[in-house]
């Protein structure tokens, strides 16, 4: 093998060998060596469930923080309603209740 050009003797390039991948498909091939066909399916479906699961979780906190933020902005709203009532220049319409 020469070490100057990254050549081995197949003639293959050593320098675009990626060690990376390389151990990535390694413990693949460990990990799935023992197992069946259906344990690899199983394991996938519920890799598949739990990042569903954590997709949902994501978008049920930002659903509460935009819940959080609009009940901020509605009780905001609704003080300054209340002053300008006190003051006498906001007038209530037909059927609106300041809390």
């Amino acid at each position: 093998m020469s070490y100057t050009n990254q050549i081995d003797e197949f003639g293959r390039d050593l320098s675009l060998r990626l060690t990376d991948c390389e151990k990535f498909i390694n413990e693949i091939r460990q990990k799935f060596k023992t197992m069946s066909w259906a344990d690899i399916c199983y394991e996938a479906d519920e890799e598949e469930e739990r990042e569903l699961e954590a997709k949902q979780k994501i978008q049920m906190q930002e659903l509460e923080e935009i819940k959080r933020v609009q009940r901020a902005k509605d009780l905001l709203v609704d003080q300054q309603r209340k002053a300008l009532l006190a003051k006498g220049d906001y007038e209530l319409e037909e059927g609106e209740i300041l809390e």
